[in-house]
Parts: structure tokens; sequence; C-alpha cells
């Protein structure tokens, strides 16, 4: 009787230390690390921030109940550096292949979009197939992966990496690439804007993919505990059309700032 009570007198303080420090092994938020990249990440002039793919983290964490944060403006590579050392928690809007697998849990929550490649409107002549794009040079944002067939030709061509679409219009305008690649959707939207009325067009192929687009959770972050609870969630908002009906709000939203800016004009 005397040894019981002596040994549960020895590791109650150990037992009250474990229970003391469980929550601390619990973070209070998740963080999701982004670049500007409208639509999808608009960095607004408050500081805050907008556009679909932070709309779809913000209603996976509410669903869960669990607090967001967001890192400020940071470059995609940054962000893919501090998901390898556990420094941040999410990233979205990603393709998967077996590096990023590597320290991350991947979960698809959309289908990529086709793209397309943009051209001067006075580009002579017409791109109608993969072997049409040796000895051009192209700009491709950087980090991004498209079709299979385009990742497999990739390695045959003169590509020219950029930090944004943006960037790459801009290269592509100043005559410095001739094509610029570019989702369908994303594409159209910056070849409509003011500064880039009129001067450039799609060519005629496309690179369309049924691969999904995934949302990244570091491997080594500490948010990793709710990954369970994370992937859930992500499945159920996916199969309920919550993000399907985040993009087409998004899409509608971008259409109607077109029209205005056309009356405007």
């Amino acid at each position: 009787m005397r040894l019981s009570l002596f040994i549960l007198l020895a590791i109650a303080p150990w037992c009250l230390a474990q229970s003391n420090s469980a929550p601390a092994d619990v973070p209070a938020s998740v963080e999701l690390c982004v670049d500007d990249f409208p639509p999808r990440q608009i960095l607004n002039k408050d500081g805050s921030w907008s556009g679909h793919s932070i709309d779809v983290i913000r209603a996976i964490m509410a669903h869960l109940d669990i607090p967001l944060t967001i890192t400020a403006d940071t470059p995609f590579p940054r962000c893919l550096l501090k998901m390898q050392q556990g420094e941040t928690d999410l990233m979205v809007g990603l393709r998967k292949n077996p590096e990023r697998e590597a320290y991350m849990q991947m979960m698809p929550y959309s289908v990529a979009a086709t793209s397309l490649f943009f051209s001067k409107s006075d580009f002579p002549g017409q791109i109608n197939k993969l072997t049409d794009l040796q000895d051009r040079v192209i700009g491709a944002v950087r980090g991004f992966t498209y079709s299979q067939g385009f990742e497999l030709f990739r390695h045959r061509l003169q590509l020219v990496e950029v930090h944004s679409l943006d960037a790459g219009f801009g290269m592509l305008q100043k005559g410095r690439i001739e094509l610029m690649l570019a989702t369908d959707y994303l594409g159209q939207i910056i070849i409509n804007k003011p500064e880039f009325s009129g001067q450039f067009k799609a060519q005629p192929l496309a690179l369309t993919t049924e691969a999904p687009v995934y949302i990244g959770l570091s491997k080594q972050s500490p948010a990793f505990i709710w990954a369970e609870r994370i992937q859930a969630a992500v499945d159920t908002l996916r199969e309920q059309g919550h993000f399907e009906a985040i993009l087409k709000r998004s899409k509608a939203a971008l259409k109607d700032q077109r029209q205005e800016q056309e009356i405007d004009d």
C-alpha cells in the first residue's frame, strides 16, 4: 500500500506536466503561404487578401472552426521552401509531383482548366501542335506544370520562367518572349486589361488535362496534427460542390468587372 502511494506521488508531477503541455502541441491557427497572383490570390491595397483560392481555404477553415492566418506576399518558390522546412502550413493551387509529395500531403479540390499560348496580335503563322513551339521563346509561370504531353516535350523548348502572369505578358508586350502560357480563364482576363487591350491573341493549340489542382499541407508543420480533419473537410466540400460554386462566383464577378471597365472606356 505504501509502495503504491509512493509511486503515485512520484509520478503525479510528471502526469500533471504532460497534461499541461499537451495543448501547447496543438497550433492556435493554420497559416496559408501565398503570393499575389490575381485573380486566384489578390493582395488588396489595405493588405487583406481575396480571390477564389483564398476563398477555398477560408471555407475549409470555417468548416473546421480553425483560425486562418495568411502570409505577406511571398514568392512561390519561397513558399515551397517554407513548406519543406515546416515554417508554414498550407499552399493552394498546386500540381502534384513526387518531389512535393515527399513533404506535403496533397489534397485535390478542383480540376485544372485548359491552358493556351498567347502571342502578339501580329504573330506570324499559328501554333497548332507541340512541334510548332520549337525555336520559339515561351514564357511560363515558375513552378507550374501543364498537360502530360507538354511536360514530356518541355526539355526541347526554350522556356523562360516568370514569377507572375502580369510579368510574363509584360515581357510578351516588349518582345522579350514570343508566347506566354496561361490558363484560358486567366489569360483572357489579362489580355482584356486596358493596358493590354487589342495587343494579344490566343493561339489554336490548347493543353487540356483532367489532372486535379491540389491543396498542400506541410508534413513538417505543427498543423499536420489536423491532417485527417483537413482532408475530410476538403473531400466533403468538394463533393458538395462548394469549391465549384466559389469559382463560378469569382468568374461572374470578374466578368461584371470587365463589363464595367468597357462601359467606362
